[in-house]
């Protein structure tokens, strides 16, 4: 069965203030990425608290070696794909809340992780970043050490890559070693580093 219903979230109806993310995601690197989904969990009223890192880790803080507060954002990289004017960063977004012993709140915890879910993407859709989002949602049941229930996102963020054979130093590209064009790019490097 399936059931269709309006989507028409807007900055002026989020659970946000003083969030802005950078105007291009061309002048960041992925680090920077990460901190500005970090600074979206942290800006979120219904967020506890923040991961990143490996599926296995969720449950428990690679910091503070304990159990994070729920509700939880956590992020786990996935591929990234480097095509010749374009570069895809894939990441998995878990929004995450903690499940009574009997289970009581199951329905209220997948509603309320599915709102913060559609919070965050449309933090990340309605931002300043010259990129292309996509996302797919799916929820799960009864998971981890400490019983989890929540929302899955796989999110995909496309941006451009200009690097392609007219902008590499060589103008014959077919003739030359790889070694040789390892120089030439360290060569450059210099150039670019007294910049």
């Amino acid at each position: 069965m399936t059931i269709n219903e309006p989507f028409d979230y807007n900055s002026c109806v989020l659970p946000f203030s003083g969030l802005t993310l950078p105007a291009s995601v061309n002048l960041v690197d992925y680090k920077q990425i990460i901190e500005d989904l970090e600074d979206v969990a942290n800006a979120h009223e219904q967020l506890n608290s923040f991961g990143f890192g490996d599926l296995t880790q969720i449950t428990m803080d690679v910091l503070t070696k304990q159990e994070p507060k729920y509700s939880r954002m956590y992020v786990i990289p996935a591929d990234t794909i480097l095509d010749e004017n374009q570069l895809t960063l894939n990441f998995t977004i878990i929004i995450a809340d903690k499940l009574e012993d009997d289970y009581s709140n199951q329905r209220d915890v997948l509603s309320d992780t599915l709102e913060i879910i559609k919070d965050v993407y449309t933090i990340l859709y309605l931002s300043e970043y010259e990129t292309v989002w996509g996302a797919s949602v799916e929820p799960f049941l009864e998971r981890f050490e400490s019983v989890l229930a929540g929302w899955t996102m796989n999110i995909t963020l496309t941006q451009p890559f200009d690097y392609n054979r007219c902008i590499l130093p060589e103008i014959d590209f077919t003739a030359t070693k790889w070694s040789e064009l390892a120089e030439l790019w360290d060569e450059v490097n210099k150039k670019y580093n007294k910049i």
